[in-house]
């Protein structure tokens, strides 16, 4: 894969924390090239959520934020790409239009460079 989708409400930040294995991916990601879209309906302004948990911009080529009634399938590029998402129901309409591989927020270890 060349690009990830990440989501960002219980998939980078779980139970109010930062998760730890997923800024570890994160910055695999980075230290690879690989192109990182943070892709949320964040309900409050993301910019201000991101500081407060202390997670920088730039570990993302962009950020998306887009509306609770939209489908995050409508902004993903397929091409080599993966989407990670604690949503079922937005990994299922992911895989269902793009047929790309789609984990869910335990599915970062497996995706995960542990030589490193």
């Amino acid at each position: 894969f060349e690009r990830v989708y990440f989501d960002f409400d219980d998939t980078l930040t779980v139970r109010g924390k930062v998760n730890l294995k997923a800024v570890w991916f994160l910055y695999q990601c980075q230290n690879q090239n690989k192109d990182v879209v943070l892709l949320t309906k964040h309900e409050k302004e993301i910019m201000n959520s991101m500081e407060q948990y202390h997670i920088h911009k730039s570990l993302f080529s962009r950020i998306v934020h887009i509306k609770p009634e939209d489908k995050k399938s409508n902004y993903v590029n397929p091409k080599n790409a993966i989407f990670i998402d604690n949503s079922y129901q937005e990994r299922c309409d992911v895989y269902s239009k793009y047929h790309i591989p789609v984990f869910d927020v335990d599915g970062i270890e497996i995706l995960m460079d542990w030589r490193n």
